[in-house]
């Protein structure tokens, strides 16, 4: 039950049932290697949605069903240090849903409803080839997707075919028995989603109701990761760095309408526009024997700039973050394990430019596990939060837990 100002009750029933099967089998022969593969799934869903208050009242009952099955092949041999494979399939996809959404204030009123079919067949084929030198590995693949797309509503049909490509390369380098170097990269094409493809409103809850459009244009983006990593195991000493890009090019935006009604309408419309996504991380670890554990210090950045669209309006936006966290861990002769967390963080959200909100977080974490004998364990767990709710103003919280654990067994 969720209660407003106008005192609004909601209530949802969602049962969702599904059955699935699987095969494979694999058969190596020598340098040769064959696989086959099948999956399917079947699923069935009936919800019901109610939402109403002292002046009026919303229904609505959704039922969707589908089927999806892939099965496919892979065949791959070795030549020296080249290593060849093919996977070929095939696919398809059944979807039916219908909907239902009344509103009654004296008399029930149809407010919308759905009634569509979506089904695709899909054919792929993925040549890879790898390169293995021991110190170097150089791997390249192509996968290629084609689909045939059929949509069919109350007044309507609509086919299209979509040919996807999303060719991909993966370098490591193995500098020393220690010391690995590897990098990522490819471009990708993101297909649609068949589950918004219908022609009216369906409600999400009290507040929101969404719009479903068929998109008929495929997104596509470039990534490129690179990561390197450090051993030492005589030092007990590990490092790791990471960075990764992503650049999407989007043909349909996400947009919000705000109602007098305090409903908000969420829709898909055709825009072209660009996002990209920047994330770069660290981290190093090294083993204490005085404490009989480990320490660790970790870093994180992250930002994404993007577009939004409000009352059909372009918004351009960005999203920064920085992390950085330290654990450190040990035990006392067995009797007593210990660990520390403690973590820093801070967001900025800009608007246009201008920064909207900026909010900062700070926690600690204390964990001891006391053991008496083999099969009696006490744990305590102690959490601190501060959290910056609005400008200057901080939320401090508090968290104290304890169990008992006793086992009955090696198993239990």
């Amino acid at each position: 039950t969720l209660n407003d100002a106008n005192d609004i009750k909601e209530r949802a029933k969602l049962p969702t049932y599904q059955l699935s099967n699987n095969f494979q089998l694999v058969k190596r022969i020598n340098q040769h290697a064959l696989s086959l593969y099948s999956f399917t799934l079947l699923q069935s869903a009936s919800h019901e949605l109610d939402i109403y208050n002292d002046e009026e009242a919303w229904e609505q009952s959704v039922f969707s069903k589908y089927l999806f099955n892939n099965n496919y092949a892979s065949y791959s041999f070795a030549i020296k240090n080249w290593v060849l494979s093919l996977t070929g399939g095939i696919s398809f996809f059944l979807h039916d849903m219908e909907s239902e959404l009344y509103k009654y204030t004296s008399l029930p009123d149809v407010l919308a409803s759905n009634d569509v079919s979506t089904s695709y067949i899909s054919t792929y084929l993925t040549p890879k080839l790898e390169w293995n030198k021991k110190v170097l590995i150089f791997t390249l693949q192509c996968p290629v997707n084609y689909y045939h797309y059929n949509y069919k509503n109350s007044h309507s049909t609509q086919k299209k075919d979509f040919c996807y490509y999303s060719p991909a390369f993966r370098v490591q380098y193995n500098i020393t028995p220690d010391l690995e170097w590897n990098m990522n990269g490819g471009l990708s094409q993101k297909k649609p989603d068949v589950f918004s493809w219908y022609d009216n409103v369906i409600m999400q809850n009290y507040r929101n109701l969404k719009k479903g459009y068929v998109t008929m244009q495929p997104e596509a983006n470039k990534s490129l990761s690179s990561n390197l990593s450090y051993k030492n195991l005589a030092w007990i000493l590990f490092a790791n760095l990471h960075m990764s890009f992503q650049w999407n090019k989007h043909n349909y935006i996400d947009n919000r309408d705000f109602e007098d009604n305090n409903l908000t309408n969420h829709s898909t419309v055709p825009q072209k526009y660009n996002s990209r996504l920047q994330t770069l991380s660290a981290r190093i670890s090294k083993g204490i024997d005085i404490i009989n554990g480990t320490a660790s210090v970790k870093g994180l950045y992250y930002a994404f700039h993007s577009q939004m669209s409000q009352q059909e309006r372009l918004i351009p936006y960005g999203l920064k973050m920085h992390e950085i966290s330290g654990n450190v861990n040990g035990q006392i002769k067995g009797l007593l394990d210990w660990e520390y967390d403690i973590s820093y963080s801070k967001n900025k959200l800009d608007i246009s430019e201008n920064e909207l909100s900026a909010s900062e977080r700070l926690s600690h974490k204390i964990t001891t596990d006391c053991h008496f004998g083999k099969k009696l364990t006490f744990r305590t767990v102690a959490e601190y939060y501060r959290n910056e709710i609005s400008e200057n103003t901080f939320k401090n919280t508090f968290f104290l837990d304890a169990s008992i654990t006793y086992k009955v067994n090696k198993k239990f």
